[in-house]
């Protein structure tokens, strides 16, 4: 017996062990049943050594046979992830630090709370209203 072909038969439950233990088979073909559970290791090990397995891709593989994802790829990953955090940190940190602060009023700033101005101090402040930058409905703004 080179070939076995149980596609499309309904078969259901577990892939039988002993098919793997039937030497000449070159061909299995279980698509298209109801099959459930894992594969054999035996069935893969064939596989390896010529054997056509054809399978849903419903099936189960061996627990062995499954492939699993690197814990070295999981840490890389993490510790890149870190990495990159604490570099934008660290050069926000630094932009921040180099962005010159507000630059302080050379002339001592006049405390206007609820304070009024005579005339005179107004007409001193602006040198005698020199400047003027501009005019509106509220009068003359002088600098």
């Amino acid at each position: 017996l080179q070939e076995l072909d149980l596609s499309k038969n309904n078969l259901t439950g577990k892939v039988p062990e002993f098919l793997a233990k039937i030497k000449s088979l070159k061909v299995i073909n279980l698509s298209g049943n109801n099959l459930s559970g894992p594969v054999p290791q035996a069935l893969f090990d064939k596989k390896k050594e010529g054997l056509n397995l054809i399978l849903d891709g419903y099936l189960e593989q061996c627990k062995s046979c499954r492939k699993t994802f690197p814990v070295a790829a999981v840490v890389a990953a993490s510790l890149s992830s870190v990495a990159i955090i604490i570099i934008v940190l660290v050069i926000t940190f630094i932009f921040k630090r180099k962005k010159p602060a507000i630059s302080k009023v050379t002339r001592p700033s006049l405390e206007t709370k609820n304070r009024r101005f005579t005339y005179s101090e107004v007409k001193e402040m602006t040198n005698n209203f020199q400047v003027v930058l501009g005019k509106g409905g509220f009068g003359v703004v002088c600098q």
